[in-house]
């Protein structure tokens, strides 16, 4: 009989999402990439012609040891003597589970979908083979997502192998495979990849590399092929996951310094400290080679004057990274978050790779990473306050439920606070002020990189649930014994 393994990667294939590309040379690739299961899912073919699509997905599934799986209907999966079947929700309504059973066989996958804990819990235990749950993040098919704080509890309870599907893509897999997810369901972003191998093979890599298990020990910047927990943003791979203002230092000597003896992989400068006129106060001289430039648009009021920064930035030679910075609140300097908007829309239109600085806001932090944003950046506490994790809950919240990354900027004043936010999930931190203004800047440096990494491992290797009452580390019985009593 075949089994669902973990470890598995399932690609959902249909016409609907292959742009007109023959759906036999998509699956062809994709097998030829890595994908474990196929699931045949079409809705609207007429009966023959599906049966004849049915036969040809099958022959190729088994010259190539793939699983092959049809979805919503038995007999279908029956006659094309495919390896099980997949039936969601309305189609147990209108078929138990154990009819589907006497129709396809003992030896035959069934699949469940399911959408909600209670669904879950109801599947788990049946005669299912492997339970799908989803979808996880936002899709253009569905109006509700579930997100992603329901997968380890998920896991802890599952009794067969489960498939987390829904609005997962390159960028957000480390997302679930942290929280422990082995198997992961794919549609739009193998199907209308450009190079379906090339795409399926990088998915693959990921789930075996498995990144939640597994934390890279630091050989130099902008990465190696032998680190395994990267962030990957517009085409960089970024080890260090502190991220250096450059405002606020005694002298550029001394900035330099900070970001040389910390590894900094990412530094962010404001436009108007760039004088390419004068090389020898440039800023831009003072960053070692290594770091990635984010220019950020400091000063600028609302959405057109961002964009106008952004676009001189670019014109004078700056790279595509763009930290979006609206602040027309002298007092608190809150961002705006409406008009960051407007310039994150505009920017990733014309090919920026953009960082929003936000207010934290789950409504417009979706909204952003909608429209295109790189990656999402509340702040802490207000810029400059060093006042740490004022807005804890907000953050949390933002890193389950928003499909970016999430990275803190303002506020953290000690290297605690960066330690907390990578605990939380943050994809990295950017601190200025706290590192700018220390006594000693350089090991300041230095300790909030060290902290940086201590709360990503951290979190990667999975945080214990807080407990109301105590509970021994060693056992309180059978040690008080008299001298010569054996252990019985």
């Amino acid at each position: 009989m075949p089994t669902i393994k973990d470890y598995s990667l399932y690609l959902v294939i249909s016409r609907e999402y292959a742009m007109g590309r023959a759906i036999l040379d998509i699956a062809a690739q994709a097998i030829a990439g890595g994908i474990d299961i196929l699931q045949m899912r079409e809705k609207d073919m007429e009966r023959g012609e599906l049966v004849d699509l049915g036969k040809s997905f099958a022959s190729l599934c088994r010259e190539k040891g793939v699983t092959f799986i049809v979805n919503d209907d038995p007999l279908l999966a029956k006659e094309v003597d495919a390896d099980g079947v997949h039936v969601g929700q309305e189609d147990l309504e209108r078929c138990p589970l154990n009819r589907i059973r006497d129709i396809i066989g003992r030896d035959k996958i069934i699949g469940v979908s399911t959408h909600s804990m209670e669904q879950f819990e109801k599947a788990n235990g049946t005669d299912a083979d492997y339970i799908s749950f989803g979808p996880i993040f936002p899709t253009k098919t569905k109006n509700y997502h579930i997100g992603t704080g329901q997968i380890r509890n998920v896991l802890e309870i599952a009794k067969v192998p489960v498939v987390f599907i829904g609005g997962i893509n390159i960028n957000n897999l480390d997302i679930i495979l942290k929280d422990g997810a082995r198997n992961v369901g794919l549609i739009r972003d193998i199907m209308q990849a450009n190079d379906v191998e090339a795409k399926t093979k990088a998915f693959k890599n990921k789930l075996k590399s498995r990144p939640f298990l597994t934390y890279a020990v630091r050989t130099g910047c902008q990465g190696g092929d032998d680190m395994k927990d990267v962030l990957e943003i517009g085409g960089q791979k970024i080890a260090n996951r502190l991220f250096v203002g450059t405002g606020k230092y005694s002298s550029y000597s001394v900035m330099k310094q900070v970001l040389e003896s910390a590894n900094v992989d990412v530094a962010t400068v404001a436009l108007r400290r760039v004088d390419v006129d004068s090389p020898s106060e440039n800023i831009l001289e003072y960053l070692p080679k290594r770091c990635h430039l984010m220019v950020n648009t400091s000063g600028a009021r609302d959405a057109d004057e961002a964009v106008r920064i952004a676009r001189l930035a670019r014109a004078g030679g700056a790279n595509n990274w763009i930290k979006i910075e609206v602040i027309n609140d002298n007092k608190y300097l809150l961002p705006d978050n409406l008009e960051t908007l407007k310039a994150t829309e505009i920017l990733v239109k014309e090919g920026f790779v953009v960082f929003p600085y936000m207010s934290p806001d789950l409504s417009m932090a979706k909204r952003l990473a909608q429209a295109g944003a790189a990656a999402v950046m509340p702040l802490g506490s207000p810029i400059g306050t060093n006042r740490g994790m004022k807005t804890r809950e907000l953050v949390r919240i933002m890193v389950e439920e928003v499909p970016a990354p999430i990275i803190v900027d303002a506020g953290l004043g000690k290297p605690s606070d960066a330690c907390e936010c990578m605990e939380m999930g943050c994809a990295a931190v950017l601190v200025n002020t706290a590192i700018a203004i220390a006594e000693d800047p350089v090991n300041m440096a230095r300790a909030f990189s060290d902290a940086v990494k201590a709360g990503r491992l951290a979190y990667l290797s999975g945080l214990p649930s807080q407990n109301k009452y105590a509970g021994a580390s060693s056992p309180l019985t059978g040690f008080l014994r008299k001298a010569g009593e054996s252990v019985k």
